[in-house]
């Protein structure tokens, strides 16, 4: 990933159980959490339909809004990914996103 800075693996505890439910609903995942300055966690889309590629951000919902706030990073890539970059805080946030991305692009 050209100029990341590759860091030790800090992911949400939440992160496991919405990559397997992007998974389960068909979505290819590709985890880039280790990259700090990606600017999310994940980049998931439909094999074969690359308008649904999306950059994706997983913040743990059980934390306090306070410490869910973007960091630098993730708001620059939200900027630079304006449409296609999403903040997931649960799996049914997941499960909602697959849903309109499946309609869309199956």
């Amino acid at each position: 990933m050209g100029g990341a800075i590759r860091r030790k693996a800090k992911i949400d505890v939440n992160q496991p159980q919405i990559v397997e439910a992007f998974r389960e609903m068909g979505f290819e995942v590709e985890i880039t959490s280790a990259y700090s300055a990606v600017g999310f966690d994940c980049i998931i889309g439909l094999r074969g339909r690359p308008g649904s590629l999306r950059m994706v951000e997983i913040k743990d919902g059980l934390k306090p809004k306070s410490q869910r706030t973007l960091t630098e990073n993730e708001q620059i890539a939200k900027e630079r990914w304006a449409g296609n970059y999403e903040v997931v805080v649960s799996v049914m946030d997941t499960i909602a996103l697959g849903s309109i991305l499946r309609k869309e692009y199956l």
